[in-house]
Parts: C-alpha cells; sequence; structure tokens
C-alpha cells in the first residue's frame, strides 16, 4: 500500500503533479475532496496545487530499510550494525535451529515454484493474522496475487523465499525487486513454542545477506513502525495518507471541530501532568 504516487516520466515530477491537479479542477469541477496516499511528504505538497487545497493528513508512517549497497561497498557485516540485543537474538535463534539440522535459504528458481511457496504461505499467514485481517482469505487477493506473479516473473520483479530446517518450512518471504531494491511485502512464519527460536528475525537476516551477495542496493520494509522493522532496519522516509479538500464552509467546521478537540486533548494532558 506504499508508494502510491502517481507514476510519471523523471526529471519533471513537479510539473506533472501540477498539471494533474490543474486537469482535475478544470475538467470535473464537481469534487469536494480528494484522497491519495500513501505518498512522500514531497509528494503531498505539490498536490496541493499552489496552496488551493487544505491538506489534512489522514494516516502517516515512518518506512525503514537497510542500505545493501553501503554494506557491501564497506565490506561491513550486516549483523554488526544491528545492537546487541537484535544480534544476540538472530545469533541464538540460528545455533538452536542448527541444532536441528541445515538452515537453508530456497529462492523459487521457477514461476511455479513461485506460485507454490505464496501458496504455502496462506495457512501460516492466516494463523498470524486471523481470517478477517488476512488477505488469503479473499479470493481477490488471492487471483491478483496469483496473476502479478504469473506477469512478473520473466521481469525479475517477484522474489519468493522459503527458509528450511532439516527440510521443513520455517519461514516464507515474499519480495518484490525492482531497480536494484527490494520491497518486503509479505511473510509466512511458523509459531514456534520456544522463545528462542525467532524465524521471522533470522529469516530476515539470511534473506538480506544473500541480497547483498547478489549485488541488490536496498531492502525496503515499507512502511509501518512493527517492532522487527526498527530493529532489523533504520528509519528512511515518512509517508502520509492525505486528504486534498477545496476551501468549502463544510471543511471549515470539519478544521475547527478537529481543532477544539486537540486543545481539549491538550489541556487534559496538562491537567494529568500537573497532578
Amino acid at each position: 500500500i506504499e508508494y502510491n504516487g502517481f507514476l510519471f516520466k523523471q526529471g519533471s515530477v513537479k510539473e506533472a503533479y501540477e498539471a494533474s491537479m490543474d486537469f482535475l479542477f478544470h475538467r470535473f469541477p464537481g469534487w469536494d475532496e480528494i484522497v491519495i496516499g500513501a505518498v512522500p511528504n514531497g509528494v503531498a505538497e505539490y498536490l496541493e496545487y499552489d496552496k488551493k487545497l487544505y491538506r489534512h493528513d489522514l494516516w502517516e508512517a515512518p518506512t525503514y530499510g537497510i542500505d545493501l549497497l553501503e554494506l557491501r561497498e564497506g565490506n561491513k557485516d550486516y549483523l554488526s550494525t544491528l545492537s546487541r540485543n537484535t544480534r544476540y537474538q538472530i545469533r541464538r535463534s540460528g545455533k538452536r535451529y542448527a541444532s536441528y539440522g541445515d538452515v537453508e535459504v530456497q529462492q523459487a528458481s521457477t514461476v511455479d515454484q513461485a506460485l507454490q511457496f505464496f501458496r504455502e504461505i496462506s495457512p501460516l499467514h492466516i494463523a498470524r493474522w486471523g481470517v478477517v485481517e488476512s488477505g488469503f482469505t479473499n479470493p481477490a487477493f488471492l487471483k491478483f496475487h496469483e496473476a502479478l506473479i504469473q506477469g512478473s516473473w520473466s521481469k525479475g520483479q517477484i522474489d519468493l523465499c522459503r527458509v528450511d530446517v532439516a527440510g521443513q518450512a520455517i519461514a516464507y518471504f515474499y519480495n518484490f525487486t525492482y531497480n536494484s531494491r527490494v520491497y518486503f511485502y509479505l511473510s509466512g512464519l511458523v509459531s514456534e513454542n520456544d522463545k528462542a527460536l525467532k524465524p521471522g528475525l533470522l529469516g530476515h537476516s539470511l534473506c538480506i545477506q544473500r541480497y547483498i551477495e547478489k549485488g541488490m542496493d536496498y531492502y525496503d520494509f515499507m512502511g509501518g513502525e512493527a517492532r522487527y522493522k526498527q530493529s532489523l532496519g533504520r528509519k528512511s522516509i515518512q509517508i502520509f495518507q492525505v486528504s486534498l479538500q477545496k476551501d468549502l464552509i463544510k471543511f471549515r467546521l470539519e478544521r475547527s471541530a478537529r481543532l477544539m478537540k486537540h486543545k481539549i486533548s491538550q489541556i487534559k494532558q496538562e491537567m494529568f501532568s500537573d497532578d
């Protein structure tokens, strides 16, 4: 859901956004509000159409990632860049799994194997997120991603990996690859009773090392403040879902109510802090 800006030829992005908004204003004048996102802050500023629209941020989140090019050129070990606690958890997990058998990362080598890995993620993802939140319970989601994998495989834009221990899968990772960047989309992780076993942390670290060796430049966890993203990556840009509103009375009233609510919240905080 990240990076949902318009698709433009590089070099004229600002002008293209302004032209797009100008088109919306003059060809379709009947709209009151447009919601776009998630987009980087710079894109949101382009969309404000020379301040003729009021911007209201509906949602925002940081993105996290790892500069693989910097690690490769500096001949740095990825684990050495992490906190002591994260390093310890990954190494302990690796040793514990290794005591059961060989730990291996298997990359899908054919489109059929990629589809197989994608389908094998399903029960793990549903077990983790539940039937309501997991997209794998949605037939449209499954149809879309199977078509995406089939259509993008020959272009090298899809990467599905499976982490095995003694031949048994403990983790799957579904990533997009484009312009030497890896975009982590979702995973399927085996639930372990042993708290020392961290299939997600270990699996990400193994895949990241593999991408360094393959010459990829960046590993993007994309948006969200999940604990593992903070542990494994560094904060990058902030992304926003923005509402762009015309200067109408109903939106002025909405802004006034929002401002009043914010002030009341501040007053309550000050009262409790004084106590």
